[in-house]
């Protein structure tokens, strides 16, 4: 709640009394709700046992529109509480690169192009050569416009997390390359250590 300046909600079932004002639990939730400046706004009984132990938190001042909280024993023991809140939908910018795919080049032939063109026979001008260059690449490896949506890192996204996502994307594109069973062991025994490190 600290690092985050977003809009926290905190809802489900607590199984605490938040009704009771006698009840331990229920008094050090309400003492942690003051000190977030969180408003617990579900009012009533949401157990067929009685009490109110199904909440819908939110910062003081959040709108929370149309709360209903059905009978309990209808769907279960608990009630269904429904609200609407506010969404704030922000569209990612999207970039534009435009890139070569230079790792399908074959060297060797990259090499003869360079030796036929002008450059390969006599010095030429600068000018010269960029553009005897730039016609080999565009003939080898035509340039491409990628599109992609800019995203917003994650708090927790340090620099071992975009390591170990480098690493198992390089080893993904050298087993799609050989296609060798060693390979593929290496590319899943990364997926899942990233799967590990992220869940952990």
């Amino acid at each position: 709640m600290v690092l985050q300046s977003g809009a926290v909600i905190v809802g489900g079932d607590i199984n605490i009394h938040v009704d009771n004002v006698a009840d331990a639990d229920a008094a050090r939730l309400a003492a942690l709700f003051d000190a977030f400046d969180l408003q617990q706004h579900v009012v009533g009984v949401t157990h067929n046992l009685g009490n109110t132990l199904d909440i819908v938190a939110t910062f003081s001042g959040y709108c929370v529109d149309s709360l209903a909280v059905d009978p309990p024993v209808v769907i279960s023991d608990h009630s269904l509480i429904t609200c609407c809140l506010p969404a704030h939908h922000r569209s990612s910018p999207r970039l534009t690169r435009v890139v070569r795919s230079w790792r399908r080049v074959d060297r060797s032939v990259f090499v003869q192009a360079v030796k036929d063109s002008a450059i390969g026979c006599s010095p030429q001008p600068s000018q010269s050569v960029d553009y005897a260059l730039c016609d080999i690449a565009d003939r080898l490896s035509p340039a491409l416009t990628v599109h992609s949506c800019v995203q917003p890192l994650a708090p927790w996204f340090d620099s071992e997390c975009r390591e170990i996502c480098r690493d198992c994307r390089r080893l993904e594109r050298r087993y799609r390359r050989t296609k060798s069973d060693i390979d593929r062991s290496n590319f899943i025994a990364a997926q899942r250590h990233k799967h590990d490190s992220f869940v952990a």
